[in-house]
């Protein structure tokens, strides 16, 4: 039927004021309101209407003055203090926490309410969630971003673009130079960035059709990349040969989009100020909140955001201890804590400047006073200030039913005005109240009991309880008893808008009225007859419009939209060039109520249609948007199953999911794309869904559904996915993805050997020639048909050059997967045999980034079997293969950057290897490989110790976050126990623990760690290794016995051999020391000179190898042998040379004691000095003040930060003091006693 247009005549109440609007309305609603005393006198041309106003002013918040200065003070100290500020504002729905916001907004950018960036100093960022999380993961930040954009003048986006990506002239522009080719992740994220990020729009704020429909299907917008690797395509079927690509070539992951966000506002943040606001975060989705928690805690130095105002809003009556959001605070609390520790110490530490720390405030939002809403009311009915208490029994009986909440305020007194209780007498000139006018539905004269003035409420003193019968039950029924008299098209579009999103346009809900009969397959059904034109609008006739077939026109739609936002139910958006005129909701209330119109088997129906409707238009490449498919898909997957009842529907609700799913992964929303794929596999039973009518859309959901699952850690959950695919699957080329996600499945759970073992079986199905037992294979045979060391130069040029790479990389991915096993159980022959097997594939194949990934496992072969320069030149080879093979991920950098770096210790300094250590760590996390990048990170803390680098409180911060973001990412428990053991001896050397030598502090406990693995497992030996080495370090350094022998009888049990060579250097060199110390104090037990003769002897073997860290070590080891002045000279010179400062320091103290044992006192001191000065260079302050107490010659010294040292020489009896500085590189300083 066509819907009948609408009379207003007879209609009472107030309506909102149309005139165009610059600002969003305060308390969430319109910024005034008329008394609609001449209906006929609307003006449906130009929206005026004659009467008069009730204003709720629009310069003036109740109430908030305390609250509005804090926000100022906070921004000022932001500003001049150059440290990030985050506000939590929480408070009751209504209470005005969006108002205040705004009103701040509008104070710091100018009066005159312009909100383009153009004219503000700073950047403002705004975005809303919404309760049904409607849109797609990142929605409101990324909405948020794209309206910024949007706002930006065509100049503002030049200069902006050219500050984050640069010029040919400048050269690369700051964002550039930390994301690179990335951009493609924030452009994914936010497509609109295109215009300033590669300026590729040709309009303002718009992008593409082409561009905008590669966003949606594969999402991926392209960038210039580097070289000319062929195009992968995110958005392949999986078993197509795109399911086994890295997970960086497959989209970004969360680590790499947190990373991009994070640089792209730091940039923002350099260029100028951002005030970023994000309102409603208890509606706010996993992957948002996980984005928020890494943007705002990372915030010391070269990660900080320093201009940065994130004010987040909240409902407090929504948010519970078990809260997500309350987690994420909590959680962001105990970061910045422990980043203002961190920055306390490095501000007064020289060596670490230029960190800055963030302040977190928690501001709650109070109801407004019974004066406030008194002083609204009178304000909004014309009052002067001494006239308030004339209006006290109204405001009292306000206030009652709403309790100071601005918006349960508002409502309230429109409902007065709608049922005739508050009205404006035209005779008079005044606004009278009757609360018999509600129950005689006209309006009646003043009261005769009172005294009349012009242009106020007349009424008596009466109790404000006779309110209370007038007052509708609660603040939902007041907005639907508002929306129940407006017209039939209105009303319907106000529930299917309350369906969609927060924002929309006619076009939209248009599209959504006029294409719904398309899905009528007789689930809606309608018994209710024609509307009359003075006919209430209730959830039956809600129903009956579902249902009927009519025809709407965009005029008659927008005439209706205009008249919600005429009544105050909707507001308009600033218009931009970029957009059409779009709408939202005057407050969620609003949008609530109107949804709560259609209940239970009708709220199915209605989400049946515009799910289906939203999927048809999102679907359209020149209507289509993201945010329409993953509305429709939350609907669809909401209805139960029998609503998709033929198999062409069914289909079409699993594609949509499986696209919207697409579109999750391309920007890293994996929560997302689960409950996605999940619910789109779910809409058919299993022995159906692999039925030849559905198996490919199956089989592609479950592969994707595999990935997803493994990004996410959720390994229990892969295994019935991963046995119903291993069923059902019809090729080998199907299962694969099955057998990938079985392999690392395998490997999280620590089963080394059965990974090795099941992955060889894999490569058999696939054909591979191999045998069974691959460690097996004598190293004879082995080096005699070693294909990798026989490769001649041209060869390798030949190979990387050519222009052929692998299609199917199937088996590379599966030997990939095997290696991290292999090479962890010492399988070294595995290792070496599948890089054969590899090498071999891609001569033949084409060259692939996973050739650097495999052959550089066999480095640790050659270690072992080979020699030192076949495992170095490897390593150098697959380091330059890195930079030759276009396209290789961060991922591959990662993971041949640990390992190489770890090889090529044989031929370099140790200490060298630490900004590798660290840069493999960064890659690592950008690329999401988070499994080698805290591997990186251990081995980097690791090495810290090898090396004898600096000690400081800051580093035992940092050991902490680490830890933090183990637990984070889920590592496996094994990983975050080492960083908890380096802290703990961080916090021993330091001298902040009770006992130095014991590892039970704050950090942890010896105990509690070892009880975490079970006796005899690797896990168990690993951590008891890495505490033994650190034990016997201390043993030395502080000369303790106890602690030295216990250290040295479980070192002595293993193996020589340890696959991290700094590791490795570490455990030997200190383990050769302790041997020697304890073979001096105990000379009479023969072990420990056994021990330290065998220890001599790897050295010499390492020296003869080449090794420099060795050769240095071996010095140390011949002093300790033999203890002479010379011997000690030369290891205190081999030590400098490496910058082994705790080595140096020990050499120093115990060539000191050596000439002190031969009364050699004034030879002893400059020794002592020596070592005193590096032992405090190295930060061991628990052994400087063990020195210094042992020997009266170090008691007046004092010692500088920068770990100088200064001689204190007294003269005569006086003993004036004169302090001079001991020379850097020079220790013989004489002190005069």
């Amino acid at each position: 039927m066509e819907l009948e247009e609408h009379d207003y005549s007879g209609e009472f109440g107030l309506v909102g004021n149309i005139e165009q609007q610059d600002e969003t309305a305060y308390y969430n609603s319109r910024s005034s309101v008329l008394l609609d005393s001449n209906h006929d006198n609307y003006d449906e041309e130009d929206g005026s209407r004659d009467g008069k106003i009730i204003h709720f002013s629009k310069r003036k918040l109740y109430g908030r003055e305390k609250e509005l200065a804090q926000l100022h003070d906070t921004f000022q100290r932001n500003l001049q203090t150059e440290q990030a500020e985050i506000i939590f504002l929480s408070g009751y729905s209504g209470s005005g926490k969006s108002a205040l916001v705004q009103e701040f907004v509008q104070q710091i950018i100018g009066s005159n309410g312009n909100q383009s960036a153009t004219n503000m100093s700073v950047h403002v960022i705004m975005g809303k969630y919404q309760e049904l999380r409607l849109s797609d993961p990142f929605g409101a930040i990324a909405n948020a971003l794209s309206r910024w954009c949007k706002s930006l003048s065509r100049q503002e986006m030049k200069d902006l673009g050219h500050h984050c990506i640069g010029t040919s002239e400048q050269g690369a522009g700051e964002l550039s130079q930390k994301i690179g080719d990335d951009v493609s992740v924030l452009l994914d994220l936010v497509p609109e960035l295109s215009c300033l990020l590669i300026g590729e729009a040709t309009d303002k704020g718009k992008t593409t059709v082409s561009d905008k429909t590669k966003n949606r299907d594969d999402g991926h917008v392209p960038v210039p990349s580097q070289g000319v690797k062929k195009d992968t395509g995110r958005g392949s079927p999986i078993g197509s040969g795109s399911n086994h690509l890295s997970q960086s070539q497959q989209g970004p992951n969360k680590t790499r989009l947190q990373y991009c966000v994070h640089s792209f506002l730091q940039c923002i943040c350099s260029h100028r100020p951002i005030i970023m606001h994000l309102d409603d975060l208890q509606w706010a989705d996993d992957a948002s909140l996980e984005l928020l928690l890494s943007i705002l805690s990372a915030d010391t130095g070269s990660s900080s955001l320093p201009s940065l105002l994130f004010i987040g809003s909240y409902r407090s009556n929504a948010v519970y201890e078990d809260h997500p959001l309350t987690a994420l605070m909590n959680d962001l609390k105990e970061k910045l804590s422990q980043s203002q520790v961190a920055s306390s110490l490095s501000a007064a530490s020289e060596s670490a400047p230029g960190t800055m720390a963030t302040n977190l405030q928690f501001l709650d939002l109070p109801e407004l006073s019974r004066v406030h809403v008194q002083e609204f009311l009178a304000d909004t009915l014309g009052y002067e200030p001494e006239q308030r208490d004339e209006i006290a029994p109204l405001s009292d009986a306000i206030f009652h039913k709403t309790l100071g909440n601005m918006f349960y305020v508002m409502q309230a007194t429109e409902e007065l005005v709608r049922k005739n209780v508050l009205y404006y007498d035209s005779v008079i000139f005044a606004w009278q109240w009757n609360l018999q006018a509600e129950k005689k539905g006209t309006k009646s004269a003043a009261p005769r009991d009172v005294e009349t003035s012009k242009g106020h409420i007349i009424s008596t003193k009466s109790d404000f309880s006779k309110f209370q019968g007038v007052f509708s039950e609660g603040i939902l029924d007041m907005v639907r008893s508002k929306i129940e008299h407006m017209p039939d098209l209105l009303a319907l579009a106000l529930v299917v808008a309350s369906h969609v999103r927060a924002i929309f346009d006619a076009n939209t809900l248009l599209h959504i009225l006029s294409s719904w009969s398309d899905y009528d397959d007789g689930t809606m059904q309608s018994d209710t007859p024609s509307v009359g034109e003075k006919s209430a609008i209730s959830k039956t006739m809600i129903k009956h419009l579902m249902s009927s077939s009519h025809t709407v026109t965009k005029e008659d739609l927008v005439k209706n939209l205009d008249r919600a936002v005429y009544e105050g139910l909707l507001l308009r958006e600033p218009e931009t060039e970029a957009v059409d005129q779009e709408y939202k909701f005057g407050h969620d209330m609003i949008q609530e109520a109107s949804r709560s119109f259609v209940q239970g088997e009708d709220r199915n129906q209605l989400l049946f249609r515009v799910g289906h409707a939203l999927a048809l238009v999102g679907s359209n490449l020149s209507t289509g948007q993201d945010w329409m498919l993953f509305t429709a898909a939350h609907h669809l997957n909401s209805v139960p199953r029998h609503y998709h009842k033929t198999v062409s529907n069914k289909i079409k609700v699993m594609e949509l999911n499986l696209r919207t799913a697409r579109l999750s992964t391309g920007v890293a929303g994996f929560d997302e794309a689960v409950g996605l794929l999940r619910a789109g596999v779910a809409i058919l039973d299993t022995a159906v869904r692999w039925s030849d009518e559905y198996y490919d859309l199956t089989l592609e959901m479950f592969n994707l559904l595999l990935r997803t699952e493994l990004n996410l850690g959720n390994y229990e959950l892969l295994k019935p996915l991963i046995t119903e695919v291993l069923e059902n699957g019809r090729t080998l080329r199907d299962k694969s993805s099955a057998f990938f996600s079985t392999l690392v499945a395998l490997r999280q759970e620590r089963e080394h050997d059965v990974v090795v073992e099941t992955g060889i079986s894999i490569l058999q199905k696939f054909g591979v020639d191999i045998p069974d037992d691959l460690e097996g294979i004598p190293p004879e045979e082995a080096n005699a048909n070693d294909r990798i060391s026989d490769l001649s130069l041209e060869e390798k040029a030949d190979l990387i050059s050519s222009s052929k790479y692998a299609e199917d990389e199937t088996i590379l991915v599966v030997i990939d997967k095997i290696l991290g096993s292999s090479t962890v159980a010492g399988k070294f022959m595995v290792s070496f045999q599948l890089g054969q097997v590899a090498l071999e594939f891609c001569m033949a194949e084409g060259v692939s980034e996973y050739l650097p990934r495999i052959l550089v496992h066999s480095c640790h072969y050659y270690r072992k079997h080979g020699t030192p320069r076949q495992s170095y030149d490897l390593a150098i080879w697959c380091q330059e293969m890195l930079d030759q093979i276009p396209g290789v991920t961060p991922s591959t950098y990662c993971n041949v950057g640990l390992i190489s770096n770890s090889i090529a210790m044989q031929l370099r300094p140790i200490r060298m290897s630490l900004a590798t250590y660290y840069e493999c760590y960064r890659q690592g996390i950008r690329a999401g490989d988070t499994e080698w990048a805290f591997l990186a990170a251990v081995a980097y803390g690791t090495t810290i110790y090898a090396c004898g680098h600096h000690i400081n409180s800051l580093m035992e911060a940092k050991y902490a976050l680490l830890e933090e973001e183990c637990k984070r990412f889920h590592q496996p428990q094994s990983v975050s126990v080492v960083l908890s053991i380096l802290r703990q001896m961080t916090i021993n050397i330091l001298g902040k623990s009770d006992n130095p030598l014991v590892f039970d502090g704050k950090a942890m406990t010896e105990a509690t760690v070892l009880s975490y693995f079970q006796e005899g497992t690797a896990s168990f030996t690993q951590t008891k290794r890495d505490l033994s080495i650190l034990k016997v370090m201390l043993g030395c350094v502080l000369d303790d016995a106890d602690t030295m022998k216990v250290a040295l009888d479980f070192l002595k049990t293993l193996p020589d051999f340890d696959l991290a060579q700094h590791r490795g250097f570490m455990r030997l060199l200190w383990s050769g020391l302790g041997s020697f110390a304890m073979a001096r104090k105990f000379p009479k037990q023969k072990e420990y000179k056994e021990l330290s003769f065998k220890y001599l002897k790897l050295f010499e073997e390492g020296a003869e190898r080449g090794n420099p860290n060795y050769k240095v070590g071996l010095l140390c080891l011949l002093a300790e042998k033999k203890q002479t002045k010379k011997n000690y000279n030369l290891a205190i010179e081999g030590c400098s040379e490496l910058q082994l400062l705790h080595v140096e320091a020990l050499m120093n103290e115990h060539c000191g004691l050596c000439q002190l044992t031969r009364r050699k006192t004034i030879k002893a001191q400059p020794y002592l000095i020596a070592a005193l000065k590096k032992y405090h260079e190295w930060g061991a302050k628990v052994k400087v003040q063990q020195m210094q107490e042992q020997h009266a010659c170090l008691q007046e010294l004092v010692l500088g930060c920068d770990g100088g040292a200064t001689a204190t020489i007294i003269r005569n009896s006086s003993k004036s003091l004169v302090k001079q500085p001991l020379p850097e590189n020079e220790f013989n300083v004489m002190v005069q006693i």
